[in-house]
């Protein structure tokens, strides 16, 4: 264990005097240092209390790298998984989808079986409730009504609970709340959407960034005390509009990026359209960083690629999911005759159809220069005659 410093108890005689006045009051010093012993402090250890769990950490990574999400699988390939005691800050430009890409991903873990609590204190918990259902369904359960039992019956099954607030709240409240519902419904994931909107009405009486730094030291405490996965959505500071954000586009000083775990970034391209991505700015478990791309599906709201048209039946009614697979429309009748086609991914999709074309303008242009050379043969062979 290497050096260690010992001491008599604390009750010992020894421990009223000095070593010299203890030899002049002639105690028996011989039974003074058997009786001592090592001098520690439970705030300090010795790597002895932590080879066994280092040694298990080493042996079993991949369930130490937590939860995969089903939904988002090259998320897995940077963060490597959902894990609990960590603090996530999460931010994009206003009205980008940062609720509609956590409530997907929140429902992704919650699905699995991870008891969340959303704290959603922008917008309401029935209006939260219509994206989830319809990311849950896989399409619009507002155009197909007769289906909403079902899946109201599908999202009450879920360990999925929700804060009665909405505005502008106390810190302490808020605290108070998730506590309670650590301890009754063992919650593992809470969202906080967004921290500015929840604190706003203190940032009157408080210097803002002193406030919002001291909260996300609350959010911290809480997530490694109860054990806890905390994502916090906070708004980014303004920048232009053709600027991509960074770590240090997050409102607020550099808490923020300093506490989290996990830092991520919803970035949006506008060129021809809109894309979205995420950007995996910091990952304190292996530091993998990197960015991958979001579809977002305007009928079922989701945006992991999975769109209402991926939806199959089966026998029973039951709705079965193949991500990112279609079946080419021109098929379709050999399916209908009995004849089975085997899927293809998107990507492959889109290399036959590219392929396809540049066969059919080939053969066009084929066509076309048989027909003038045929044109030609036989005016010259009117000529000649």
């Amino acid at each position: 264990m290497g050096n260690v410093s010992y001491r008599p108890p604390k009750d010992s005689p020894i421990m009223r005097c000095s070593p010299l006045e203890a030899m002049n009051n002639e105690m028996d010093i011989q039974q003074l240092v058997e009786e001592a012993g090592p001098l520690c402090n439970d705030k300090i250890v010795p790597f002895q209390q932590l080879r066994d769990t280092l040694y298990n950490e080493l042996l079993n990574r991949d369930q130490i790298a937590g939860i995969s999400w089903k939904r988002f699988p090259l998320l897995n390939k940077i963060l490597k998984g959902h894990r609990c005691g960590e603090l996530t800050i999460f931010t994009g430009p206003t009205g980008s989808g940062k609720t509609t890409f956590m409530s997907e991903l929140s429902l992704d873990l919650c699905i699995q079986g991870v008891p969340t609590l959303w704290g959603s204190f922008e917008i309401r918990n029935v209006r939260l409730l219509r994206t989830m259902i319809n990311q849950l369904a896989g399409f619009n359960v507002e155009d197909q009504m007769e289906e909403y039992g079902h899946w109201a019956q599908q999202l009450e099954s879920l360990s999925l609970y929700f804060m009665n607030f909405h505005g502008s709240q106390n810190l302490k409240s808020v605290i108070r709340t998730m506590t309670h519902a650590v301890y009754a419904y063992n919650i593992k994931l809470v969202v906080i959407d967004n921290l500015q909107f929840m604190i706003s009405s203190e940032l009157v009486k408080h210097d803002r960034f002193l406030y919002q730094d001291m909260a996300i030291s609350e959010f911290r405490r809480f997530a490694t005390f109860h054990n806890v996965h905390v994502i916090l959505v906070i708004h980014p500071r303004k920048e232009e509009d053709d600027k991509e954000l960074s770590t240090s586009s997050i409102f607020g000083s550099a808490k923020a990026s300093q506490e989290a775990d996990n830092v991520l970034i919803l970035q949006v391209i506008k060129g021809r359209g809109v894309s979205r991505r995420i950007q995996v700015t910091k990952n304190r478990f292996d530091g993998s960083l990197g960015t991958f791309p979001l579809h977002f599906d305007a009928n079922s709201l989701r945006m992991s690629g999975l769109s209402s048209e991926t939806k199959r039946l089966d026998d029973r009614g039951n709705r079965k999911e193949h991500e990112n697979t279609l079946v080419d429309r021109r098929t379709a009748p050999y399916v209908a005759k009995g004849r089975p086609v085997q899927p293809v991914t998107s990507g492959e999709l889109a290399v036959s159809m590219t392929t396809l074309s540049k066969k059919a303008r080939n053969r066009n242009r084929g066509s076309s220069k048989a027909q003038i050379d045929t044109d030609t043969r036989n005016k010259t062979e009117s000529f000649i005659k």
